[in-house]
């Protein structure tokens, strides 16, 4: 379709130039058109020489041609083509080899036109020449090429080149600065802005260079391969991180083999018991490209690959303080709370409990079958042959806040916890767990829920013969604490006891702990109304 001459009148960058033009436009309207490509043809040449007067105040090389086309003006030789000539050299670069072409043809019809001769100028002609002029001279500013680059890597060195630390006011910065320079100046100034960050003068040049590479992701094609060597080698981890930082955007546009690169460089910082940059890594592994879903398990799988926990050693294991961060942070998502919660149900050991983060994970996941396995475990260490198990097991326990775990086991699992402290607690000779014994003998105070649960179960099962266990021996001591420890069921379990005394007297031993425990309480009224229940006991056993 053809292009509105107007509108193209439009994007001319000066407006001194736009003059000329709307000149050369009145022409080709009045069929002129002869005219509107000489008209056209002076505007463009006008407007190349002001170009090159822009930049001479700053560089000799234009400077030079500046002067040697005032000479040339003042003593009438022509110019034109040799001013397009020299723009399109390496020490000038204004102009690539294309566009010179096409305003060598556009100067080739402005002679043509501008003297007599059977030359026939059409409307198309006219058109196509008045196009071509705005296209590639006065609808650009005065563009940089190859030789500015140096220059603008050496005002990084400046304090004042970003002067305000605000991501979206650098990002204007930055495409000001870059609309300065030709495209095929882009490519070869992105890849010097990367070597200066590898090798600066300063660090006042790394820290632009740094913040200029990073929010350019949106100015530039092909962002990645620019950023492709921070990623490849270890050596400039700390860049990349700080890349990362400056604009998390940067991994959208990353290949997936770079993606990879970098989750393999997140499982090795994992390994090491200190990790650099711990925000900006949470920061990442958050990111919409590490959440989707070919990254997501292997992830979490790395995530959660805990050490144990090393008892007199400095070394810790940076995993736990990371899965705890992500669980704690504003961005983690419901998904991939959820998929921490499955790659958290794995059999952890003993000493994996023993790091406090991994506490704090289970209660910020809130999951019940990892309560139940953490609970389980416990189980399984109270009691054995290692007494050292034992007190670990109850240390696990008791840092873990009963109000987050105490609604999600099951019944079972509490009464058979409470059931191996019991076992553990009241072993006989030397070895056996002291944490566990100081336990057992203030569970009824510290965790009531739990002997009230247990005096319940032996009591609904108290025809079981297993369950006589507890009534009799050095368990029978404990059990009557517990069994005292509640007053408002005390005469319902007292009853129950008598009731199986008469079937077996082995339960004596019990009663009479509990009458023991009984005359130590303060509560005077309850003291009668229970001693007088077992002394009524004690009446009818004689008879």
């Amino acid at each position: 379709m053809l292009r509105d001459m107007e509108d193209l009148l439009n994007n001319v960058y000066d407006n001194e130039i736009k003059d000329y033009l709307k000149e050369a436009l009145k022409c080709y309207m009045g069929g002129s058109y002869r005219a509107c490509v000489i008209m056209s043809v002076i505007a463009g040449v006008y407007d190349l020489h002001k170009k090159v007067k822009a930049l001479a105040g700053s560089d000799p090389s234009y400077r030079n041609l500046d002067n040697e086309i005032e000479r040339r003006k003042r003593s009438l030789e022509v110019y034109e083509k040799y001013l397009f000539e020299q723009c399109a050299t390496e020490e000038i670069d204004m102009l690539n080899n294309s566009e010179l072409k096409e305003l060598q043809r556009c100067l080739d019809t402005r002679n043509d036109c501008a003297h007599p001769s059977n030359f026939i100028c059409s409307p198309e002609k006219a058109r196509d020449i008045y196009s071509s002029v705005i296209d590639i001279l006065a609808s650009k500013p005065v563009l940089f090429g190859f030789k500015h680059m140096r220059n603008l890597i050496a005002e990084m060195e400046e304090r004042t080149f970003f002067p305000v630390v605000d991501a979206s006011r650098m990002k204007v910065i930055i495409c000001e600065k870059l609309d300065r320079f030709q495209r095929k100046a882009i490519d070869p100034f992105f890849k010097l802005l990367s070597a200066t960050i590898k090798a600066p003068n300063s660090p006042i040049q790394k820290t632009n260079a740094l913040r200029f590479l990073a929010l350019s992701v949106n100015n530039v094609a092909e962002y990645g391969q620019y950023v492709s060597e921070f990623i490849d080698k270890d050596q400039y981890e700390g860049e990349l991180l700080i890349l990362f930082e400056i604009n998390i955007d940067i991994l959208r546009v990353l290949s997936d083999t770079s993606i990879e690169k970098i989750i393999s460089k997140l499982d090795t910082n994992l390994k090491s018991s200190e990790i650099n940059s711990i925000n900006t890594w949470i920061n990442i592994i958050l990111s919409e490209r590490l959440q989707a879903p070919q990254y997501i398990e292997n992830i979490g799988s790395i995530l959660t690959n805990f050490s144990e926990f090393n008892l007199g050693f400095d070394k810790r294991d940076i995993r736990y303080e990371i899965v705890k961060m992500l669980l704690q942070n504003d961005n983690c998502s419901v998904d991939f709370k959820k998929m921490l919660g499955r790659a958290c149900s794995k059999s952890f050991t003993l000493e994996n409990y023993m790091e406090p983060n991994l506490r704090d994970v289970l209660i910020l996941l809130n999951e019940k079958s990892l309560y139940e396995y953490w609970l389980k475990l416990i189980t399984e260490n109270v009691f054995g042959y290692d007494f050292n198990r034992g007190n670990r097991a109850i240390s696990v326990f008791k840092t873990m806040p009963k109000e987050n775990w105490l609604n999600n086991v099951s019944d079972e699992m509490k009464v058979t916890l409470v059931e191996e402290i019991l076992i553990e607690g009241t072993k006989e000779g030397l070895y056996y767990s002291h944490d566990c014994r100081s336990t057992m003998n203030n569970l009824h105070l510290d965790y009531p829920e739990l002997t009230r649960l247990f005096v319940d179960h032996i009591f609904s099962h108290s025809e079981n013969d297993n369950n006589i266990k507890y009534f009799v021996g050095e368990k029978s001591k404990i059990v009557s604490k517990y069994i005292v420890a509640f007053e408002e069921e005390i005469e319902a379990n007292i009853d129950k006891l008598l009731f199986l005394r008469s079937n077996n007297t082995d339960i004596d031993e019990i009663i009479d702990n509990i009458k023991n425990e009984v005359e130590q309480n303060p509560d005077s009224e309850l003291k009668s109304l229970i001693l007088a229940k077992l002394l009524d006991h004690k009446s009818e056993s004689i008879f």
